[in-house]
């Protein structure tokens, strides 16, 4: 299946954490992501992200506040 819109896909996926409680999240990773993640931190909206380089590609962990509606 591919991706037509990775970012939504991301956001999905960082939703669904939310709901679920989770503390964290796996998500694909790109400059695009990156930058969007960036600005979600420095508004609180998550706590952290870290890259993490594998051999299927590039994946980011997102620590999750619990403050996304």
């Amino acid at each position: 299946m591919t991706l037509n819109d990775p970012l939504a896909d991301v956001f999905s996926q960082i939703m669904n954490a939310e709901r679920r409680g989770k503390s964290k999240v796996l998500v694909k990773g790109s400059k695009l992501t990156i930058r969007c993640l960036t600005i979600m931190k420095q508004h609180n909206y998550i706590k952290e992200f870290k890259e993490t380089k594998t051999q299927q590609g590039d994946l980011i962990e997102v620590m999750l506040n619990g403050d996304i509606n």
